[in-house]
């Protein structure tokens, strides 16, 4: 009884806890007096309430009545709609009920709320990319340039396997031929090594 007393829909809507047989047992709104009152209320149609909301349950679709308010006990024009679940642990009914008016409100504030989780998601995600942009990227576009200015020519002897032709298939180009380099410098550092090696036997 806490938790449904501490839940509402909206403004005005409430969970019921109704038994099998149609008697309420917990109605948080107050506005049922007696227990036997969703079997004895008739709707516009002449039938009973809890006829309906079973039959409503049955075809597991939203019953929508016209009903009356606190504030205007009189006037049975205010639309109604109610949502219907059935424990058989309980043996009973979990009637959702609220005003279509106030749904309408309840489900405009739901969509103002994910509108503005949107937008902030979006600002932080900016703020990643730019500050990927900075950190990332235009280090990566200085190295270019710098790499470029460098123009060194490669005999493509070394080939790690990146294609594109962009910033960082350049510097990827540009690495293949520091490999050349040091290859080249490797294999001339070794002849002299064994010139130098015969000259002395």
């Amino acid at each position: 009884d806490l938790l449904l007393s501490g839940f509402t829909l909206g403004k005005t809507g409430y969970i019921y806890l109704v038994s099998g047989n149609g008697k309420i047992i917990f109605d948080p709104s107050g506005e049922f007096h007696n227990q036997e009152d969703l079997n004895t209320l008739s709707l516009e149609n002449g039938k009973k309430l809890f006829d309906e909301l079973k039959n409503a349950y049955d075809k597991k679709e939203a019953f929508e009545y016209n009903w009356n308010r606190t504030y205007d006990p009189y006037n049975f024009n205010h639309r109604k709609i109610s949502w219907i679940e059935y424990n058989k642990n309980l043996d009973g009914y979990l009637i959702a009920s609220i005003y279509k008016d106030d749904f309408s409100s309840f489900v405009q504030g739901i969509n103002s709320l994910i509108l503005n989780i949107s937008m902030l998601l979006f600002g932080v995600l900016a703020i990643i990319g730019l500050f990927i942009t900075v950190k990332v990227i235009a280090p990566i576009n200085k190295m270019f340039s710098e790499v470029k200015k460098a123009n060194v020519t490669s005999n493509d002897t070394f080939d790690n396997g990146v294609k594109s032709k962009d910033e960082i298939g350049f510097l990827a180009t540009q690495f293949n031929t520091l490999l050349d380099q040091v290859e080249n410098n490797r294999k001339t550092f070794e002849d002299q090594v064994l010139a130098k090696t015969k000259e002395i036997q």
